[in-house]
This record gives structure tokens, sequence and C-alpha cells, in this order.
């Protein structure tokens, strides 16, 4: 096991570290009871805020608690961080299984959806000549293209779902072979201390030869951590390819980019680099860039962002040919922000340029300061003009009267672009996005971001802008990027007010949930899930083409835990710390309890035959230690003090259904302690059920059989076994990891039919096992339609059906049946050869059948596809 001592020492206060070297390296008796320390130490460092002060700040602002949970869930216990370099050994470990194993997964289903996540970047294709096909990606949603971006009916298409990475920063082309794509990856711009945290590192830039159709990883980039920005230079008909890349804070570990961070440049597609920046004065190190902007002249701008060690922010640097030694400085905006007394740290730097007048540069400029948690805040500062190619700079006016207002998010969020035939009209994007017709002097607001809780308008656009470009052929076409997806206008040349947007995300699901449940009902597909910045959802499909959009918003805020009741026609519902909603769908009326307690997405579970919810009351910090709450059928909630001896907080709960009248509360903690009341309706008598050999880590799931003898439970951290199992109520314990990857464990569903099989919710999709009774059970990813993306949570319904909830690629069900056939098995024989070829080409030719064994690619047809589909499945086995 490898520690980086530098960067582990660089990044971990004092205090806590003297706890963690007490933790790891001095003989203790109760190592469970230090590491409950070491929790409570780092989480009351960490702004609490109740749901009455988060009322108070704008949604866009919030403090992210979801990341600070998220990260105490995953860390490595023995290391104190999370190592999430391990995910990438785990996607390799995931492929060689998938070659080895025939499929025999659910065939799962995406829930279509019409709502977006947060997306960087977006690129008119430059080889359709009508400028209708259109890029876009999600920080966690991966690469998506759009043939025809101004129909409002045409659908987003994934271009791979098994990416290793995807987390998307940028996509651009190569102006000489405009069938020459790249994208980079790592979300760099919340790589850094403060309360959101980036979605995912990066493992370098992909390449497209042949305008997008396949794509291959550049092997010479792996150790690109983090890339802002990448722009191709066509030089005297030569194409330089230029990479901005940096380091980042990732879930509280340092992750540098090798050899530096800096300006990168490839003369020869990829193959190799060089690096061009000059190291910031008084450090051994290069500027980080932030963004790169190539005039139309040839002229190359970098804006720069601070490292790791809070150096090198606010400066811009330019050079006419990008060489090494030849790179002009400024840093007097640095200068004056550090001089400033109120936000005194230098912050990122966007910039764009004239197409038409290159001499014509703007750059928006963020500064910040640490607030009374030691995070770096930043708010967009300036807005500076040139119009003589950098020789000079002058001001012009930002938006709103402060900072703060317009671009309150700059580390984040933080955006501007120069009409491509007017340089004096520039749209700029924060919170809201804004226009200028007059070179900055004044500017107009043509979005409201909170039209989202009143099914959107002319005018929504959704908070946070990320990129703001021009349809190359018609710049009254416009296309902004945003934390909701794609926003489309082809009137952003009318005057204020008259501008209409519109969103495009149609089949865009980068949706990234939280949780989820299915309704009992079995004559449709009835959900509802709780989602990162976009609420609640509440869906129903009735009819095939129906989308998931705004409209089926029942909450805003960020949704946390959900249930639909089995037996009454009621529908509960939860945001961050215990605010419950409770729907009677039959009268449309509803009731609302704001306990003010419990953490961020806090766990929970509901008793349908008695209409009562218990929940986590202990807050991050320990307040309201060793208590749950009750809230009965007329939302009267009460607290329960159990006897835990604990502080830490519940992470899981878990109610066994096997007798009505004494309900058995299984609670689970962070530690990996396990707790069990046997009758919660009348008894606080919590017994720990602990087992000795569990790991000292966070319990994400508990799950119990039908029969409430057989139990699941799953840890979430590095480096721990991620699965136990329990015949027999709880007195003894199974180990049942095997062969599965170090990788978080969200969560753990038993067949309700068939002990053999379970299901998990992992950080690379959904896992299955079908012999989970064997000593050493085999797990095998459940891919077939699924990608490598994050799943937090899963819910099942009488007739077998699964949801489940992608922190990424929106919701998908399945039917998880116990005798699922290896998928193109079409003779049932458990190979897989040309006999079933055959088998399939009869099926094509019998248009009157439907086989899902049949369906390869899972479109809901059978087709000379699927034939192809399955001889690559016969030549990679």
């Amino acid at each position: 096991m490898y520690l980086n001592v530098k960067s582990f020492l660089k990044s971990t206060p004092f205090v806590i570290l003297l706890l963690l070297l007490a933790y790891f390296f001095i003989p203790i008796k109760d190592k469970r009871q230090q590491y409950e320390t070491f929790l409570s130490e780092e989480y009351n460092m960490i702004p609490s805020y109740s749901s009455e002060e988060l009322k108070n700040i704008p949604k866009p602002e919030h403090p992210h608690m979801a990341t600070f949970q998220n990260k105490f869930m995953t860390i490595d216990p023995e290391l104190g961080y999370v190592p999430s370099e391990r995910l990438y050994r785990a996607f390799l470990e995931k492929q060689i299984i998938d070659i080895e194993n025939n499929d025999r997964s659910i065939a799962w289903q995406n829930i279509p959806t019409n709502m977006g996540g947060r997306t960087r970047t977006i690129m008119f294709d430059p080889n359709d000549p009508t400028y209708s096909k259109v890029w876009a990606a999600g920080v966690s949603g991966g690469l998506w293209y759009n043939n025809n971006i101004h129909d409002e009916s045409s659908r987003w298409q994934p271009v791979d779902d098994f990416w290793d990475n995807l987390s998307v920063s940028k996509i651009t082309f190569d102006p000489n072979n405009t069938e020459i794509f790249y994208v980079s990856t790592g979300e760099a711009n919340t790589a850094i201390t403060t309360y959101r945290e980036s979605s995912s590192r990066g493992v370098g830039i992909w390449k497209s030869l042949n305008g997008g159709q396949s794509w291959e990883l550049l092997e010479s980039t792996y150790e690109f951590e983090y890339i802002t920005d990448i722009e191709v230079k066509n030089r005297n008909n030569l194409s330089e390819l230029y990479a901005c890349v940096v380091s980042g804070t990732y879930q509280g570990e340092e992750h540098e980019s090798l050899p530096s961070d800096g300006l990168y440049r490839s003369i020869d597609y990829g193959i190799s680099w060089e690096q061009l920046l000059p190291n910031i004065p008084g450090e051994n190190k290069p500027y980080s860039p932030s963004d790169i902007e190539i005039t139309s002249s040839g002229k190359i701008f970098i804006g720069t962002m601070k490292n790791l060690d809070g150096e090198g922010g606010a400066t811009i640097l330019t050079s006419n040919t990008g060489d090494l030694g030849t790179w002009h400085t400024n840093s007097d905006y640095k200068n004056e922000i550090e001089s400033s007394n109120g936000n005194n740290i230098p912050g990122r730097v966007i910039l764009s340029s004239s197409l038409l007048n290159p001499e014509y540069v703007y750059a928006t400029i963020g500064a910040g300061f640490l607030n009374n948690m030691g995070f770096n805040l930043s708010y967009g500062e300036f807005i500076i003009r040139t119009t003589d190619s950098g020789n000079s700079w002058n001001y012009v006016n930002i938006p709103t009267a402060s900072p703060n207002e317009w671009a309150s998010l700059a580390w984040h969020a933080l955006a501007i672009s120069v009409h491509p035939e007017n340089p004096n009209i520039i749209f700029a994007g924060g919170l809201e996005l804004y226009k200028s017709n007059d070179g900055g002097n004044t500017w107009t607001d043509l979005s409201e971001w909170d039209l989202m809780y009143s099914n959107g308008g002319d005018r929504y656009v959704h908070a946070d802008i990320h990129q703001i470009v021009f349809q190359p052929n018609n710049p009254n076409t416009i296309l902004v990027t945003t934390d909701g997806g794609v926003f489309y206008s082809n009137t952003s040349h009318l005057p204020e007010y008259e501008p209409i947007f519109i969103e495009r995300n149609q089949g865009y699901n980068t949706l990234q949930f939280y949780t989820c449940d299915i309704s009992p009902n079995l004559e449709f597909v009835e959900v509802v899930g709780g989602l990162q910045d976009n609420g609640t959802l509440y869906f129903k499909i009735e009819n095939e083409g129906e989308s998931l959009d705004i409209s089926n918003m029942i909450t805003g805020g960020d949704g946390a835990y959900c249930f639909f009741d089995d037996n009454d026609p009621l529908l509960l519902t939860s945001t961050y710390y215990n605010a419950w909603y409770q729907f009677n769908y039959s009268t449309n009326e509803f009731n609302y309890e704001n306990n003010n307690s419990g953490v961020f997405i806090n766990p929970s579970d509901y008793d349908s035959d008695n209409n009562i919810l218990y929940a986590n009351k202990i807050r991050f910090n320990g307040g309201q230690n060793n208590r749950i709450i009750k809230i009965e059928e007329d939302f009267d909630a009460s607290t329960i003090q159990l006897n835990t001896n604990t502080s830490i907080y519940f992470s899981a709960l878990k109610l066994s259904h096997l007798n009505n009248n004494e309900k058995k509360l299984f609670l689970g903690t962070q530690s990996g302690r396990l707790y069990k009341v046997n009758n919660i309706n009348s008894s606080t008598n919590a017994i720990e059920i602990t087992n000795q050999s569990f790991p000292t880590a966070n319990i994400s799931s508990i799950d119990i059989s039908n029969n409430g003898n057989e139990i699941l439970v799953t840890f979430s951290n590095y480096g721990v076994s991620s699965v136990w199992y329990s015949l027999d109520g709880g007195l003894s314990w199974l180990e049942k990891e095997n062969n599965l990857p170090d990788m978080p464990v969200r969560w753990g569903t038993l067949h309700p039919d068939d002990n053999n099989y379970a299901l998990l919710a992992t950080e690379i999709g959904v896992w299955e096992t079908n012999n989970l009774q064997e000593n050493n059970p085999t797990w095998f990813p459940s891919s077939n339609g699924l990608g490598n993306v994050r799943v937090d949570m899963l819910s099942i319904r009488s007739d077998n059906m699964i949801l489940a909830a992608s922190h990424g690629r929106g919701l998908f069900y399945g039917m998880f049946n116990a005798d699922n056939p290896i998928l193109g098995d079409l003779n049932f024989d458990n190979f897989i050869n040309v006999l079933d070829v055959v088998l399939l080409v009869n099926l094509i030719l019998d248009s009157s059948t439907y086989n899902n064994t049949g369906d390869i690619n899972n479109d809901m047809t059978i087709d000379v596809l699927d034939v192809v589909s399955l001889l690559n499945i016969i030549f990679e086995n």
C-alpha cells in the first residue's frame, strides 16, 4: 500500500494529522472507536447549515455538503483520503471480466429525459455544412451528439457509455483536417479545496480520426490529471495541438499532473508534448492555464488559475508563436487583486476574441477570499478588454453592481464570448446570462434561472453558465451550456427581454441521481428519484415516447430519499437535512415536516404497513447523538433515543417486513457498526450485532430477504471488503467480496425469490452474482444498456423489475430475473457460436417474433445490427 507522504502532509491539517498518526501507527485496542474520533474531528471542520439557513442562500450557491458526505463514504480508512486512481484499475478488471464472461446481465433501459446535467463543452460539427449537428459532454455523463440541434424533437445520442472516464471538459477539432476531433477529460474548474469538488479526475485526451465515429485514448496523456482547455492552431498549414494541463484536489487528495502543470503543445497529433509556459516568479513551477484563446490572426492568449500552492492566478500570457521563451506576462490584475482589502485571492481568467477584429480580446477575471471555514470563494471581479492584441488593457463594466451578483461561483461557472461579426457585442455568464451591445458599457440580463421552479419559460436558462458558442454561419443562433444541460436561442440578436431560450436536452440524460424508488403499481413504470441540483422528479411512463422534463419536478433543491407507499396512494420525498413531504396523489393534498436534523442526503426507510417513516437524526458534527426520528401517518414527528452510544450518524437504515406488528429495524454507521432493534414500534433497545471481521468503514446499505433470515450488508469505502452476508439473521457473517474490484459499493439488493442472486450498485455500474451461496461467489458487470457510470441506489418491485439511480446517466430499469439467459444464446446451450447467428438471422426473417435474448444492442428491435453485435461478441470471446 503506497502513501504519498508529501501531498498527505500538505493537505492534512496538523490536528487531524496527529489523530491519523495515532490511529494508523500506534497500537490500539479499538480501531473502530479511533476511526469514529477521526470522523468526528473531520466533520467538525466543515460548515453545518440548517435547512432554514440554506433557505436564505440561493440554491446555486449552496455549500455542496453532498461532496463531504461522499468523501467520507469512500475514503480508504487506512489512508484517510480517497485513492481514486484505483478506479482506473477497477475499469481494467471490469474489461477482463466482460471478455471472460458471457453477458447474462439485465437488459437495462434508460428512462428518457428532456433535462440535462452539468455540461462544460459544446461544439458545432465542422463536417456538417448546415451546422445542424452538435457535440456536447457532461462532466459525469460522457460525450453526446445531436444530429439537428435546430429541431426541438431531435434527440441526443451517447457516443460510448463505456469510456474509462465519463468526465469531459472540452471538445475541439483540427482546422486542417476537420475529421480529427480531440476530447479532454477531468473537471479541473472545481478541483480545488472549497465546498464543491470536481466530478472526476481525467484520464487524458481522446482522439477521433473519423469525425467522432470511433475514439482512442492518447497514451501520451495518461498522466494529465486535469485538462481545462484544448485547441488546435493552424500554423503555416501545420496543426499544433495545445492542452491546458493543471493539477487539482479530488476528495481530499492532491493529484498532480506529470511532468507538471502548464501549456503543452504537440506537433505530431498527440504522440509527444512540449511544455511552453514560463515559471511563476519565485516558483519552480509553470503557470497553471485555465483557458486558451487563439485569435483568427494566430496570436495565443492564456488565462491562468491558481495552482495547488495558491500561486499564479489572474494572469494573462500572450505569444505570437507559442514557442518557449516568447511569452509576455501581464500580472497587473493579479497584483491589484492581492493588494485589495476585500477579494484579495487571484482567481481564474476566461478569454474570448473577435473573429472579425482579432485585436479585440475580452477577459473576465475571478477574485475571492477565504470564508470562516477556510474555503476559497470566488466572484467575477473584473471584465477587461484590449483593442490592440494585448499590448494594453482597459476595464469595462461588469453586468451587475457587485461581483457576487452576476458570477457568484467564478471558480465554477464563468464564461464570456464575443460576437463573431461585431467586437462590441459580448455575452457573459455566471449565475445568469448577460449581453452587452456596447463593448461592456451597459448590460442586459437575458435569463432567469429560478423559472425552473415554475416549469420554465422563454427566459429560463439553468443556473451556472459554462460556455457560450455561436453557430458559425448564423451568429444569431447561440448555444449555452449550464449545470442543467444545453440551452438554445436563434433570437439572440433581439432587444432586451425578446430573446427566447429553449431547452435542447431531448434524450440528453446526464442527470445525477442520489436516490430512487419504484412504485408497486405493475400497470406502469412509475418512478421517483432525488437528484443533485434538480430536486426530486416523479415520472410515470404511460405512453411510448414520453420523457422526463422540468414539469416532473415535485420539489426543488437537492432531492434526497423518497418512497412510494405499497398500500396507499402516498408518496414521500425529502430534501437536505430531513425536510420531508408527503403527497397524497388521490386527493392532491400534501403535508410538510421540516425536522432540521440529520445529514445532507439523510438515510431513512419507510414502513408502508403502518405508514411510518424512520430516519437518521444524528448530525454531521455528532449533535442529536443516538437518535432517529419517527414520522407517522399524520406527519407528526417524534424522536426515538436509542442506546447505541454513538455520535456518528446512521449511514443505513432498513426495516424487516416479516411481521407487521413487530418491525425489526437494522441500523449501520460510518464506522461499520451494525445494530438491530427487535420491535421498533415499542422498543428503543438497540442490540449491536457488528461482526468482529466487519471493516472499519461506511455501511452503505442493508437488505433483508423476505424470510427475514438473510441479510446483505455493503460497505462503500475503498480498501475494504465491501460485501457481507448472513443466513441466520445476523448471528454469523460471511464475506462475499471475491473477484469484485476495489471500488465503492453503494447499494446491495437480494433477489426476492432466489438466494443465489444479488445485485450491487457500484462506482462502475451494476454488478450481479448468480452464486451468492458459494464461498467465493463470482461477480460480473450487468452492463447491457448501462455504462461505466456511478450507481447510487437500487429499488425493486414485486414482479422483480429493478430500478437503478445513476449519478450521471439518469434512471435505468430492467427485469431482475433469476434465470437471465446468456445474451445471444438463442438455443440456450450456454455457448455463443455460429448456430446462434443462424437462429438470429431466422428471427430477423420472421419479423413477427421478438426475443430479448437476440436483442443484442437493446433497442427493442431485432435487425442486422444485432447480427453484427453478436459476431463481435463471438470474436471477443
